[in-house]
């Protein structure tokens, strides 16, 4: 999705995008891919000659639920409030409010995949741009590599290196400030129920975070959720950043 984020954000070009996105349709595993219209046909070209199944749908921000909140993101993250108590207000999620609802909106379309597609066992979520983190993958090998070692009830995500010495002291009124996650949403899996439950949190927990004058990413988020319900979450460990793909 095209979110002007070159001009109004970060400087991230979205040629950067589509090279890292072509790559990651790469994967030999079945996909459902939300995008604009726009790049239905580059997605298409992308997909044509994998053996797996590919489900397209197109769609704009406007279209989204989350994109009901716009006008309050818009408003929270220009507050004085805001700017004073958020670490590091540089980061685009602090500046650019449609970032804030394309990056919820993943757990929508999330939704509609498992509701069009029930007959899996699990579902994993992939940001268009993971492939800059495939590191040593093979991308000619299945993926998932071992579906055994998940626990589907659970919601597997990856966590930073300091996730352990962290996540039990974590207050969610101190963390929910924090520029600094423990935690990775580019990527994740689980069953259906544990995906539902997942959506359901985030989004109870992102309109909490508001009541406090506060948004932030979806991983920050996340740390809140797996803090709050270790039982819930099985958090994976690289050995290296950015090694992330054999994890999961």
């Amino acid at each position: 999705f095209d979110i002007n984020r070159r001009q109004k954000g970060d400087g991230r070009k979205m040629s950067s995008y589509l090279t890292w996105f072509e790559k990651t349709l790469e994967l030999k595993c079945d996909f459902s891919i939300y995008t604009q219209d726009k790049y239905k046909n580059f997605t298409e070209s992308s997909r044509y000659n994998s053996n797996n199944k590919t489900y397209i749908e197109t769609d704009e921000i406007s279209n989204c639920s989350f994109y009901r909140n716009l006008g309050i993101i818009s408003k929270t993250i220009s507050s004085q409030n805001y700017k004073s108590s958020m670490k590091d207000c540089r980061r685009i999620e602090c500046y650019l409010p449609e970032y804030l609802v394309l990056i919820y909106s993943k757990f929508e379309w999330l939704l509609k995949s498992i509701k069009k597609f029930p007959q899996y066992d699990y579902y994993a979520w992939l940001d268009a741009g993971f492939s800059r983190f495939f590191n040593q993958w093979n991308i000619d090998s299945p993926w998932p590599e071992n579906e055994k070692k998940y626990n589907i009830e659970k919601v597997s995500v990856i966590g930073n290196s300091y996730y352990q010495d962290f996540c039990a002291s974590l207050k969610k009124k101190t963390h929910m400030w924090e520029n600094r996650s423990m935690t990775s949403a580019g990527l994740f899996l689980g069953g259906k129920d544990i995906m539902l439950w997942f959506k359901k949190k985030i989004e109870e927990t992102f309109n909490e975070l508001l009541k406090y004058g506060c948004v932030n990413n979806e991983q920050i988020l996340t740390d809140i959720l797996s803090s709050e319900n270790p039982e819930k979450f099985d958090v994976m460990f690289p050995k290296k950043h950015g090694d992330w793909l054999g994890l999961i």
